[in-house]
């Protein structure tokens, strides 16, 4: 979900990324010491190697694309994109977010209504948000841009309107955003 002037060009170059980082089996396989070796890597230890040290291959796709957005030809300064990654492995799923796009799940509730009734069909499924959308106003986040700095409040001529809460640059005149 890019936002800014060339947001449409960041969401599209991590689209890019993405499979370009979590194909590269070099990733799974790495030994103690760092360096890359020939194997044939199961699920399992796919989903080992994804897990270790709280998810830091995610982590660290996070942070390769912020520094290879720097490097682009892609004029950054106010854009950018949110991201909801959703990695299948064997049964299992691993769903990471940055910003405020998010997974849902929609499951059919087949016990609670009869498939021949009347009732709107809508009510047949329940639907879960599996991620955390990351808001200027959730308290952690709050804290975290306070402490480095940055200032949240709405647009000054939203104020009495129920408008979003913003990340400003302190003493700037950028644009806010309404993510964190």
């Amino acid at each position: 979900d890019g936002h800014g002037t060339n947001g449409h060009l960041v969401s599209q170059y991590i689209q890019k990324k993405v499979s370009e980082y979590f194909c590269n089996i070099h990733l799974y396989t790495t030994n103690k010491k760092g360096t890359s070796h020939q194997s044939t890597i199961t699920y399992e230890q796919i989903i080992v190697k994804l897990k270790i040290n709280n998810y830091a291959l995610i982590k660290r796709f996070y942070k390769q694309l912020q520094n290879d957005l720097e490097y682009e030809k892609i004029d950054i300064n106010f854009s950018g994109s949110t991201c909801t990654l959703i990695i299948k492995v064997f049964n299992k799923l691993f769903i990471s977010n940055v910003g405020d796009s998010r997974a849902i799940i929609i499951t059919e509730n087949r016990f609670k209504i009869d498939p021949k009734s009347s009732i709107d069909p809508c009510l047949r499924y329940e639907v879960d948000q599996l991620t955390i959308d990351h808001k200027p106003e959730i308290p952690k986040e709050k804290q975290r841009i306070e402490k480095a700095g940055g200032v949240i409040s709405q647009y000054e001529e939203d104020i009495n309107k129920d408008s979003p809460m913003r990340v400003w640059v302190r003493g700037e005149e950028y644009p806010g955003i309404a993510m964190s």
